[in-house]
């Protein structure tokens, strides 16, 4: 069975998929934040507002809570269960990695983590990991500000 990413992967009372417009195509499994203009990939400067989830034809589904979902990982990456979480800001992409310009969240690596391929809805399989994270919370939380340590 192929996973798919940032699907709920263990449902719970906290799931919750809300629909929103992309102002530009975001693959699924990346870190999102949201403006007037709709969701976009995360970027410098910018808090992530929740994960990039499966995308329609019309809309884009970002997941904004839930417990364990898969998300893309960066090349880097070799997650330890329960290990702190960060986002790279350039790329949306999620690590352990704990650097000045990462932005550490909300959220662990789930028990028994491991780097495992997963489909996205353009068909192509992308590094991945699962993410453990807090219910109820209605966004992605950032731990420490920006431009600030994220350790």
């Amino acid at each position: 069975m192929t996973k798919i990413l940032a699907t709920p992967y263990e449902r719970g009372n906290a799931d919750q998929i809300v629909s929103r417009k992309y102002a530009e195509k975001v693959l699924e499994g990346l870190a999102v934040y949201e403006d007037n203009d709709g969701v976009k990939l995360l970027s410098s400067g910018h808090n992530p507002t929740g994960i990039a989830g499966r995308q329609g034809l019309a809309a884009g589904d970002v997941v904004a809570s839930g417990r364990k979902i898969y998300v893309q990982c960066a090349e880097d990456a070799a997650p330890q269960a329960f290990a702190p979480v960060y986002v790279v800001p350039t790329t949306g992409l999620f690590t352990e990695k704990a650097d000045q310009n990462n932005l550490k969240i909300n959220a662990t690596f789930a028990k028994d983590v491991a780097v495992v391929k997963c489909m996205a809805s353009d068909g192509n399989l992308y590094n991945s990991c699962c993410i453990d994270m807090p219910a109820p919370m209605g966004v992605l939380e950032v731990v420490a500000a920006p431009g600030g340590a994220n350790r």
